[in-house]
Formats: structure tokens, sequence, C-alpha cells
């Protein structure tokens, strides 16, 4: 519960023992299916997550999040924020050849994972170097489903089919 983390991370601070904490999926994001978006900053639940979890950002030695954007979500640069994303699992990965380098993807496709930000940086790689390769493997999570969610997947979708054999980008 969160009364059991503040009191962990408050025993470490007082303590002086390093605490590290890991944000997977920022409370923040949840109230993002219950309010409107016109509503969210403005909402006291939203506030008192943004509260709670910057307050342990500031009680733990270290926090590590999956994103950038899940970053600029708790905080406000803080240094002691590192993004460390998601391992892939290379089990459930297609095979691909020795002689190219290729990039993966493996997860939900939202906007938090900043898919759109890889898709635009491998572009420009691309540019420059044509031995590589884009294999984006993911979908949308059925649990977490609404309008704005399916147009950024359709959009990037979209793109990345209208471009995928100038990227040589594969999605699947």
């Amino acid at each position: 519960s969160f009364c059991n983390i503040i009191g962990l991370a408050l025993y470490a601070r007082i303590t002086k023992k390093k605490f590290v904490l890991t944000f997977h999926r920022i409370a923040s994001d949840i109230t993002e299916d219950v309010f409107d978006e016109r509503y969210r900053k403005l909402s006291p639940l939203s506030f008192l997550i943004t509260l709670f979890n910057r307050l342990l950002v500031f009680l733990s030695s270290a926090t590590t999040v999956l994103s950038h954007a899940q970053k600029e979500r708790i905080t406000d640069g803080a240094s002691k924020v590192y993004v460390i994303p998601e391992p892939v699992n290379v089990c459930e990965t297609p095979r691909v050849p020795h002689e190219q380098f290729t990039f993966i993807y493996h997860g939900f496709i939202k906007p938090s994972k900043g898919l759109d930000t890889l898709v635009e940086a491998y572009s420009r790689i691309r540019e420059t170097n044509g031995n590589i390769k884009l294999i984006i493997i993911g979908g949308l999570d059925p649990a977490d489903r609404d309008e704005t969610l399916e147009s950024y997947y359709s959009k990037l979708k979209g793109y990345i089919e209208s471009k995928s054999e100038e990227l040589n980008i594969e999605f699947h």
C-alpha cells in the first residue's frame, strides 16, 4: 500500500540506507482512464497521486522508470531519475540475418512508450546506414483501450506501413 511504501522510504532515508525505487507504471497513468483530458490536471486524485510519486522520488536514493515520458511525468527533470527501458524477450522475436543490425521493439503500443520517437530516430539513422532494420512486435493493451490510444496506434501503424519498404520496418 501507499503507506507501506512511504514508511519504507522514510526508514531508508532516516537510517541512511540506499533505497532505489522502480516505477513500472506511473500511478497517475491509471487516472487517465477515469478523468476526461480537460479535467485531469485539476482532479484532486490526480494531484494527490502526482504529489505521492514526487515524494517517493524525493525520498529515494535513485529512481528508475521505463521511458522518458514517465520521467517527465513524475519529475521536473530530477537528476536521480534514470530511464531503463524494459528488456525484450528474445525468445519471441523473429530470426534476423547476422549481416544486418536489427532494432527490436516488443511491448504494448502507447504514447508513453515513445514508439513514435523510436521510429523517428530509426529513420534518421537509416538515412546514413542502409544496413539496419526495425522490427516492432506489439499491439494495444486490451485492458487499456480508448479512442486516443487507438488513434495513436492506427496513425503510427499507417505511417510505418506506408514507409515499411523504404525504411525496412516490420510490424507484427
